[in-house]
């Protein structure tokens, strides 16, 4: 009898295994970048189209308020069908909207290509963990094929500004949505040729409370958005502000009262996840509206290119790349409050630091600035979700972290949406920047303050198990 060390169909599975994470990181790694790649390419759009900052408010947000309304239901979606499945058809519809991005002739239609692309994302995100899952079912090999996969995000985030800012100035800014179509084409290839399908659960979906939270997130969006173009008195601002606070109220309401809730009213009572999941979209939301007004504060006001504004971002994204695994080490230790409230504190002082910046700031008076919000950054984020995963009750697991993913997404949505309101005049734009520098700092501050209320006690945990949970967090 041949035994398992010999078995020369080991090779083979083993082969199409590693393939398979080859075809789900590709995939994975292009949504990823999409979300930090399209910033330094915001002023050459707006010069193509001679589109005002709202409208680049809308590049941006057009693609993730997709992406975070529908991931929950998408998530459900998966499991029903199947993650093979999910993923290729999500992988095709991101590739999809990319190539229709990259030829659009007109404004409109680049914002349609957008919105493709978060449906690809919402749908191609939540399988993919799924398939490593059914790829590594042992343990251990699961656990370092997840951490793998996590890195790569932090790979595809922060090379996304060096990465657009190459293409910006060799080949312009179509080409950093073209970039997707050859990874995107791979990345089916290698799944249709070695995947094979998830198990599948007849999970059902809430559309009434998915209807209702696209109206909530849309009217918010929208509104404090357009207040930028319009003032905030305008009935373009008002209207679709009511109609998501009506919104809001109908969705509890409805939440409350449906046997299998979209957003469990019962998860949210727990204190410590509550809490998680609030410094989670806190962290995002000055994060993302941070990340939009440097891009434009370096082309649009200091006239460098997007390669060079690129490189000047790359102190904080360098370090939300290579330090998370010390400080999930030092989560596993200490616990998760303690570096959550510590990487708050430093991204506040890292953002007052940049609030000080000019017309005529020395670059090198920046850097301290970057450093400290990407340190922040980098201890927060793996501690905030370990700390949310660990408070949820095990029958919420699933959820809760669709719940977390989602939340963080809305956080970055409405950060874009109110920074980009306070720079839209040129004139007033270093004012606008400092205000929404100072917001971002608050906004902080008062996770810091959140995270008190999370995680009290350390947890012996290794940091692997802390990328799993981290990670975790969009497989359904």
């Amino acid at each position: 009898m041949a035994t398992a060390k010999n078995d020369p169909s080991r090779g083979i599975r083993t082969s199409g295994r590693a393939l398979t994470f080859a075809a789900v990181c590709l995939g994975f790694f292009a949504v990823i970048m999409d979300t930090s790649i399209v910033n330094v390419a915001l002023p050459a759009m707006g010069a193509s189209f001679r589109t005002t900052v709202t409208g680049l408010q809308w590049v941006v947000n057009g693609y993730n308020l997709v992406f975070a309304a529908l991931l929950l239901t998408f998530g459900a979606l998966s499991d029903r069908r199947g993650g093979k499945w999910a993923f290729g058809f999500g992988t095709a519809i991101f590739v999809m909207g990319s190539l229709i991005c990259g030829v659009a002739p007109i404004f409109p239609l680049l914002l349609v290509g957008r919105i493709i692309q978060g449906l690809g994302a919402a749908l191609l995100i939540p399988a993919s963990l799924a398939l490593i899952a059914h790829a590594y079912p042992e343990r251990a090999e699961r656990t370092r094929a997840v951490a793998a996969w996590g890195a790569s995000a932090g790979a595809a985030f922060a090379s996304g500004p060096v990465i657009g800012g190459i293409l910006v100035n060799q080949l312009g800014w179509r080409a950093i949505f073209f970039v997707n179509l050859p990874v995107g084409v791979i990345a089916i290839i290698l799944l249709v040729r070695y995947a094979t399908e998830t198990a599948t659960s007849p999970r059902d979906v809430d559309i009434l409370g998915q209807l209702l939270g696209i109206v909530v997130l849309g009217g918010v969006a929208f509104g404090i958005t357009e207040a930028g173009a319009h003032g905030w008195g305008s009935l373009v601002v008002i209207v679709p502000l009511f109609a998501a606070l009506v919104g809001l109220i109908a969705f509890v309401v409805t939440e409350r009262k449906v046997v299998l809730p979209l957003l469990p009213p019962s998860l949210l009572s727990h204190r410590d996840f509550s809490a998680a999941v609030g410094v989670g979209l806190l962290l995002n939301f000055g994060i993302y509206g941070q990340v939009f007004v440097l891009s434009l504060y370096f082309q649009q006001m200091r006239h460098f290119s997007a390669l060079s504004t690129g490189l000047m971002l790359l102190p904080f994204a360098a370090l939300t790349m290579i330090l998370p695994p010390a400080t999930g080490r030092l989560a596993a230790r200490f616990g998760p409050r303690y570096i959550m409230i510590l990487g708050q504190v430093l991204a506040a002082t890292g953002t007052a630091i940049l609030a000080l910046a000019s017309l005529h700031t020395a670059y090198i008076l920046i850097v301290p600035g970057l450093v400290l919000l990407g340190i922040g950054m980098a201890g927060t984020q793996p501690s905030m979700t370990a700390a949310a995963m660990l408070a949820a009750p095990r029958e919420y697991a699933g959820i809760a972290s669709g719940v977390l993913n989602a939340a963080r997404q809305v956080g970055g949505v409405v950060g874009v949406a109110l920074f980009g309101t306070l720079i839209a005049d040129k004139v007033h734009f270093i004012t606008g920047m400092h205000t929404a520098m100072g917001i971002a700092a608050s906004t902080f501050l008062i996770g810091a303050w959140l995270a008190t209320f999370s995680a009290r006690r350390p947890q012996t945990v290794l940091v692997t198990e802390i990328a799993v949970a981290t990670t975790r967090s969009i497989t359904r």
